[in-house]
């Protein structure tokens, strides 16, 4: 109900012993509304690139290129590590 502003979510449990178990998060870890710190945004970065299949020195190496981007003057060196 509170979608589009909210991105979050809601699990309900009914276990066989009766109990209900109810959690909600309204915002979604790394939306605007419950943000993720730089280093978890680079370890994320991180685990997607090796979900994607690069070892772990082309994705260290592709992080840090766009970790440098605010002070490049391009994005070639990113561009050029891109699978």
């Amino acid at each position: 109900s509170r979608y589009p502003a909210h991105f979050g979510a809601a699990v309900t449990l009914h276990l066989a012993d009766g109990a209900v178990l109810t959690a909600e998060m309204p915002d979604a870890l790394g939306d605007p509304e419950n943000p993720l710190s730089a280093e978890r945004v680079a370890d994320k970065a991180m685990a997607l690139f090796a979900a994607a299949g690069l070892d772990e020195a082309q994705a260290a190496a592709l992080r840090d290129a766009a970790l440098a981007l605010p002070g490049a003057a391009d994005a070639r060196t990113l561009y050029a590590l891109l699978p």
